[in-house]
């Protein structure tokens, strides 16, 4: 912790270090999201190792959402026990499980930017994405419904699991495979058919963490302005 945060006070003036639940957190990634879209409706899909998050809300209204699932350690150990195709069913299963959980049966709707690993996903998956210029949101927006998001998803994974047969050794597929899963599971159970996505290759920046790009969008934007250093 102490070497992430030892360049932010020179850079912003000022650093707090708070312990976050997975629903704030949910809320900080709506609102960067937002802010750096331009957007103040559209919602936010998340994903990280030990958890996923969704923002989303009307004009005015933030509600997070977070979603328990480990596919750094768990859901690689039993990929590794079970192998890629019956590992992937029973993540599969499981990522189902909790996503109905999290959002008590819900299904959400309207469009939703995809950041963090969800990103990474769609583009590994192959899904195309959003032009980005000059490292912030601008360009062309490409937009994909969840059944053609949830496509891509599935093309890659049976791919994978048709080729590889043995035993998992690759970590690298083992997450790509496992993330795949888990995310189709969530936009499966959670979105309705109505939702759309989007995602930027370009963002957001490193390290690639929402809040992290909010700051470094305003940070440029302050210095194009001559203002004083973001507090």
């Amino acid at each position: 912790v102490e070497l992430s945060i030892a360049p932010l006070p020179e850079g912003y003036g000022y650093c707090d270090v708070a312990v976050l639940s997975g629903e704030e957190e949910a809320i900080l990634e709506l609102r960067a999201t937002r802010h750096v879209m331009k957007d103040p409706k559209v919602g936010m899909l998340s994903g990280g190792g030990k958890s996923m998050q969704i923002g989303f809300g009307n004009i005015g209204e933030s509600t997070g959402v977070s979603i328990a699932l480990d596919s750094l350690d768990v859901g690689p150990a039993l990929m590794n026990a079970q192998g890629y195709d019956m590992g992937a069913r029973m993540w599969e299963w499981r990522s189902r499980q909790a996503t109905a959980n999290a959002l008590m049966g819900k299904k959400l709707d309207g469009h939703f930017i995809g950041i963090e690993m969800c990103a990474w996903i769609f583009k590994v998956a192959g899904v195309p994405t959003t032009v980005a210029q000059d490292g912030a949101a601008g360009g062309a927006t490409c937009s994909w419904t969840r059944d053609e998001i949830i496509g891509h998803l599935g093309t890659f994974i049976e791919n994978v699991t048709r080729k590889e047969t043995g035993k998992p050794i690759d970590r690298d597929l083992v997450l790509k495979v496992l993330y795949a899963t888990q995310l189709r599971s969530v936009l499966t159970v959670g979105f309705s058919k109505n939702s759309t996505f989007s995602y930027f290759e370009g963002l957001p920046l490193e390290p690639d963490w929402t809040l992290g790009m909010f700051l470094a969008h305003l940070q440029r934007k302050r210095k194009r302005e001559n203002a004083a250093p973001l507090r």
